[in-house]
């Protein structure tokens, strides 16, 4: 798709509900992707997917990017904020489909 340049913010479900991100978008590139605020449980899992998702997001330009093994909860709740935040900044074409959480709980 095609992105204005901004600044944004969007919010999906991770383990916990809201899990916000906010998103810059400079020359049709994310350039930079911060967790804003979360209600995931157990550092230990969440950490690691904080780390990893915004960067491989960033590395591949796409939100087509591995979960990380024991947060997928959380892996997915990144991506798909970040999908919302783009939505906000898409100008032309399509954003990639949501994924959803996988059905049991836990991690």
């Amino acid at each position: 798709g095609e992105f204005t340049d901004g600044t944004y913010q969007g919010s999906a479900t991770g383990y916990g509900n809201n899990l916000t991100v906010e998103v810059v978008v400079q020359d049709n590139i994310i350039t930079s992707i911060t967790i804003v605020s979360h209600n995931e449980r157990n550092s230990r899992y969440y950490q690691k997917a904080f780390n990893a998702i915004p960067e491989a997001i960033i590395e591949a330009q796409s939100l087509d990017v591995d979960s990380v093994s024991g947060a997928t909860f959380t892996s997915v709740g990144i991506v798909n904020a970040v999908n919302d935040a783009l939505s906000e900044a898409l100008v032309s074409g399509d954003l990639p489909s949501v994924l959803s959480l996988p059905t049991k709980r836990g991690h």
